[in-house]
């Protein structure tokens, strides 16, 4: 009896040994498949998160650049009026042209009724002026007019200038028409006392003389 319990005691312990192998077998396979399903997932499944949209950059409105305003054309410099007079004294008279603004300064030249000259400047009553041969000086400007200019019109034939305001004085010269003079009275409505072009002063009826 005690051979036989041994060998029922023998293939007993097998049995268990047999069960107990398949049962860790079993065991190790329920965790694998349970590790297969919930362990770490593929990189690509684990990390496919909805994907962000990119994000939109608003573009910049272009600023304004300012207009430079234009720049102005520099003005021409006004070229200074020439101021013109005349001399008078008496008919055929002459007054001292001076190198200073003094009766007392050294004298120039000598100036002629009926001379144009060029006013530089004036002040306390003395005229810096410029003769049509270019020399500079003062002259007192009382002795000075406003130049003005006459011309011939409406004559047949050939305007006297005389000496003084009469139709029988003697000739000075004689003008035509469309010729210019210089006009130094014209008081008496009858003659107008003028210069001629080459210096000489007299009188001629002032019905041919156009003053302009």
């Amino acid at each position: 009896m005690s051979n036989q319990d041994s060998r029922i005691r023998n293939r007993q312990l097998r049995a268990y040994g047999v069960f107990a192998i398949a049962a860790i077998l079993l065991v190790i396979i329920i965790i694998a498949i349970i590790g297969l399903f919930s362990g770490d997932a593929p990189a690509d499944i684990q990390n496919s998160a909805t994907p962000t949209p990119p994000a939109i950059t608003a573009t910049p409105t272009p600023e304004n650049t300012p207009t430079s305003e234009p720049t102005p054309s520099e003005e021409a410099t006004p070229t200074p009026s020439i101021i013109e007079k005349v001399v008078k004294t008496s008919q055929n008279g002459s007054v001292n042209l001076r190198a200073q603004a003094s009766s007392d300064s050294q004298r120039v030249t000598t100036l002629k009724t009926g001379q144009i000259l060029t006013v530089l400047s004036e002040e306390n009553g003395w005229a810096k002026v410029r003769t049509q041969d270019n020399q500079e000086g003062y002259v007192s400007a009382e002795y000075l007019i406003d130049k003005v200019t006459g011309t011939v019109v409406n004559i047949n034939s050939a305007l006297n200038v005389r000496e003084t305001a009469s139709s029988t004085a003697d000739k000075v010269g004689t003008l035509e028409n469309g010729d210019t003079v210089t006009v130094l009275d014209t008081s008496n409505s009858d003659w107008t006392l003028v210069a001629l072009s080459d210096g000489k002063i007299g009188y001629c009826s002032a019905q041919y003389i156009q003053i302009s």
